[in-house]
């Protein structure tokens, strides 16, 4: 059956990767060793030690940078962003 409407297919996927001293609060996120900004907070989904975070409560963004807040993180303890 045929679908009619608009392209399920929205958004561009990435697994970012970050750099930094570790662990740290802050991190600089990268895609193929290029700092990549997005736009909000709310467009990335950040999990650490298996916990998926809320965007501006456990982590905000600003340019390439994610802030966690104080909290210090681990680098290997990020799963995916």
């Amino acid at each position: 059956m045929p679908y009619v409407g608009r392209d399920l297919s929205i958004g561009d996927r990435k697994i970012l990767s970050v750099s930094g001293s570790t662990p740290a609060t802050t991190y600089t996120l990268q895609n193929a060793s290029v700092d990549y900004y997005p736009s909000a907070s709310q467009n990335i989904i950040v999990s650490v030690g298996g916990v998926i975070q809320a965007p501006t409560t456990a982590y905000t963004i600003a340019g390439a940078t994610i802030d966690f807040l104080g909290v210090s993180v681990a680098a290997a303890n990020i799963d995916f962003i």
